[in-house]
């Protein structure tokens, strides 16, 4: 059975409406909803059954560049998840990882308002940041970059894969420990080194072909 009443309303006009699921008919527990002073919906807390919390806001008077913002709890509190959902009809997907069961401490995707990734942004547990832009668009010459960052925020080397498969990877003398301070090599669709380029210090370029 599910038991309901409405709190008395707030000294600044606002209220809050809960629903108890004293029979346990659902996956739910709490469902504490949030209403502003013109008694529209502003958001709402829902309490599971794990223990675990969502938190919800939601744009009903279009006031923000999204419509309605999901964050997720775990059971300890921490904050697992969330996700936005802007008015263009894209998309933000947030992973945070604090029982550090993963490779990284931070990721984001973003999807377009057809729901394809276009952007993934992640910080790994040592620091590190990678960076992928993925080009949606099938006149474009290449179809993903990948750039790597280290710890210090200095830009390592970057990844760029073509629309014919091939890759060129470019590294970065971001400590000065080379002569050069950049170097480009090409690889075909099947991984295969086809040549590079080195850039030196003083500007000059050499090219090899494999």
């Amino acid at each position: 059975m599910v038991q309901t009443w409405i709190t008395t309303p707030k000294n600044d006009g606002t209220s809050e409406q809960w629903y108890s699921d004293d029979g346990n008919a659902y996956n739910w527990n709490i469902i504490d909803l949030h209403r502003d002073t013109h008694r529209q919906t502003t958001g709402y807390d829902v309490t599971w059954d794990d223990g675990s919390k969502d938190k919800v806001l939601l744009d009903y008077n279009n006031s923000q560049d999204w419509s309605w913002l999901d964050v997720h709890f775990d059971s300890a509190g921490e904050r697992t998840h969330s996700k936005i959902m802007y008015d263009d009809g894209s998309s933000e997907m947030s992973f945070h990882d604090p029982n550090n069961l993963n490779t990284w401490d931070y990721q984001k995707q973003h999807f377009d308002a057809a729901g394809r990734l276009d952007d993934l942004f992640t910080i790994n547990d040592d620091r590190s940041i990678d960076h992928t832009e993925y080009n949606l668009y099938p006149a474009a010459d290449w179809t993903s970059k990948t750039s790597h960052q280290n710890a210090d925020h200095q830009i390592t080397d970057d990844w760029m894969t073509l629309r014919d498969g091939s890759q060129i990877h470019t590294q970065y003398d971001y400590n000065d420990r080379h002569t050069w301070r950049e170097m480009d090599a090409t690889y075909d669709s099947n991984g295969n080194l086809q040549h590079y380029t080195y850039v030196y210090d003083d500007g000059h370029q050499v090219y090899h072909q494999v």
